[in-house]
């Protein structure tokens, strides 16, 4: 597990990637309660916001971009997306 998950159960982490790819809106609720899920990243170093992206999840995609930090690379290559 990386730093960015350090602090973060597994259950919420998933919990929080199946919602992005549901594209369920209590994602939402998650990110405002706690900042710093927004940065989470799978086992692959993805990030919400590759995922995000990856979906065509635009209203995810532009909250991620205003609220996060998005020069995170993923563990492959920053240009790749999930897999």
């Amino acid at each position: 597990m990386n730093n960015s998950t350090s602090c973060v159960s597994i259950n919420v982490q998933d919990i929080l990637f199946n919602l992005a790819k549901q594209k369920d809106e209590r994602i939402f609720y998650f990110l405002e309660k706690d900042k710093t899920l927004i940065n989470i990243q799978d086992g692959n170093g993805n990030s919400l916001l590759h995922w995000a992206v990856f979906l065509n999840n635009v209203y995810l995609v532009y909250y991620l971009l205003e609220n996060s930090n998005n020069n995170k690379k993923n563990k492959r290559d920053k240009r790749n997306m999930p897999s």
